[in-house]
């Protein structure tokens, strides 16, 4: 388990990553839980909170909103979380 905390210019997050046993990310943006205009193809909103599952490597869209500074923060949750790279849109 973890915290990855990052400031950004950008309107779309996406990371490579894999997990062997499956992780959970809870991800922020500008300090508070991604909601349904700000989550990417690969998140979902579950209970208030913006949850993206990892499994398999590739590349996982994490966020999509508006163009601009932001800060992300992400929680990781399970064992074996492999973070290969960030890419931005």
């Amino acid at each position: 388990e973890g915290r990855i905390i990052l400031g950004y210019d950008a309107k779309a997050v996406n990371i490579v990553a894999s997990s062997e046993q499956g992780s959970e990310i809870e991800t922020f943006v500008d300090v508070r839980p991604l909601n349904e205009t700000q989550k990417g193809l690969d998140a979902e909103i579950i209970n208030k909170k913006g949850i993206s599952k990892i499994t398999d490597e590739r590349l996982y869209n994490i966020v999509d909103y508006e163009y601009g500074p932001h800060l992300l923060e992400m929680r990781i949750k399970g064992k074996g979380f492999k973070l290969y790279t960030f890419t931005f849109g």
